[in-house]
């Protein structure tokens, strides 16, 4: 039997979405799989599959013979030390090191979200093994019918999300500031449901015709399609590294060109062959490539012949169903 134990506060879409993945890869080959939020549904010669090292270390501490996958999102001790102050930062990161240490030496196979978390984890903990699967953290398919010459004559930017500092806002705005000042017809949109803070912040960099909107979830695609590029910035830290922030996944399935900090690791590594992109190593190399693409005509059917190839294998949950199948060798 295999049991996929998620606590109910580790539930949203993204991990929703990911999990979903492992289930179905799983199905391949068997009907035994069931999903939990109450440990004492896992039995003693189940394979348990976790996505945090707290389940992890819950399941492992019961029974240390347990078979058990687990589904690194992030580098939690890294984490800790940037959410948290004072000793609490410190104890919470030495905690969770033990923790992550204990995840990749006792684990029978693990889920990594990025070749960058891979590498982190051998340098870090010395981490050897041939047990991990990649897969970026995603929870859209390509939308074609979103891939429309209209959106693209006028440069409209939006960002989606909220406005927490790690977010990069303040960059964000100060970056559309200077946009601005290059391309005076640019119009920015934030679709998120703080309206008065996203105000005032915009503000602070001379934008005073700010569009602020919250839709939900289920309209945020319809809505995010049709704007031209979308920001994703983020500050150069370990965390950022490693991670493969879902915002990428919805903007390219939209067809929304990103903007995005190339100090994501494998988005550099993703992305690079593709045209329709503006990656930000500076404000002025951004306003340079920026120019350039608006200097040119754009046609849908090009934008969509290449993010196509993404959506090909890199954010395909068909491809990952079947490579997962054969990794956790299902027979």
């Amino acid at each position: 039997m295999y049991t996929i134990f998620v606590e109910h506060h580790e539930k949203n879409d993204a991990t929703s979405y990911y999990v979903e993945i492992i289930k179905s890869a799983i199905k391949r080959h068997t009907n035994d799989v069931k999903e939990t939020s109450n440990i004492n549904d896992v039995g003693r010669n189940d394979i348990v599959i976790v996505i945090t090292v707290k389940t992890f270390f819950l399941v492992w501490s019961r029974n240390r013979k347990q078979k058990l996958f687990i589904w690194f999102q992030g580098v939690l001790p890294e984490e800790n030390l940037m959410m948290f102050n004072g000793l609490k930062k410190y104890f919470k990161y030495a905690y969770n090191r033990i923790l992550e240490k204990l995840a990749l030496h006792y684990s029978t196979k693990i889920f990594f979200v990025s070749e960058s978390m891979h590498m982190h984890y051998k340098k870090v903990y010395g981490y050897k093994g041939n047990k991990h699967f990649i897969m970026p953290c995603f929870n859209q398919e390509l939308e074609e019918q979103y891939f429309n010459n209209q959106k693209y004559l006028q440069p409209t930017f939006v960002y989606a999300g909220n406005l927490a500092k790690w977010q990069c806002i303040d960059k964000t705005l100060k970056l559309f500031s200077l946009i601005k000042q290059s391309i005076p017809d640019a119009k920015i949109t934030f679709l998120t449901k703080e309206k008065d803070k996203a105000i005032k912040l915009a503000e602070q960099y001379d934008i005073y015709d700010l569009e602020v909107k919250y839709v939900p979830y289920t309209e945020l695609n319809r809505e995010m399609s049709k704007y031209k590029y979308g920001f994703l910035l983020r500050e150069n830290t370990v965390v950022n590294n490693v991670a493969t922030p879902t915002k990428m996944n919805s903007y390219l399935a939209c067809g929304v060109i990103p903007i995005f900090s190339e100090v994501i690791g494998d988005f550099r590594e993703v992305l690079k062959d593709i045209k329709y992109k503006i990656p930000v190593l500076t404000f002025e190399d951004c306003i340079k490539n920026l120019k350039e693409i608006e200097n040119n005509r754009i046609e849908s059917f090009e934008i969509l012949k290449e993010y196509k190839k993404i959506f090909a294998t890199y954010y395909s949950s068909e491809f990952y169903i079947y490579k997962i199948a054969d990794f956790i060798n299902l027979q």
